[in-house]
């Protein structure tokens, strides 16, 4: 879960909400995570400093930090191996 929230961050060239990151899973994987696995995660690595996140009106924002985007580099340089997989893993439920 992790890694597909730091691509859909890559992706998007931007921050994304916790229901953006939603989204985003959803029209790439066609896979709907809930709200409380996505946010937990998200939290998680806004502490372990690989996201940061800003309160806007009533939804919280996050970006990439240097850390994170060093962690989407190294897993780019496996050749979309890793991409692969999760590909092959959620196209075979259909």
């Amino acid at each position: 879960m992790d890694f597909l929230i730091l691509s859909a961050l890559k992706n998007d060239g931007g921050c994304l909400s916790g229901y953006d990151v939603i989204k985003y899973i959803y029209a790439q994987f066609r896979f709907l995570s809930s709200s409380g696995t996505v946010y937990s995660h998200l939290y998680a690595m806004e502490r372990n400093g690989l996201l940061h996140g800003v309160q806007e009106s009533r939804r919280r924002v996050y970006g990439l930090t240097s850390k994170g985007s060093e962690v989407v580099r190294e897993v780019e340089r496996t050749n979309g191996s890793i991409q692969r997989v999760v590909a092959r893993v959620f196209s075979s439920g259909s």
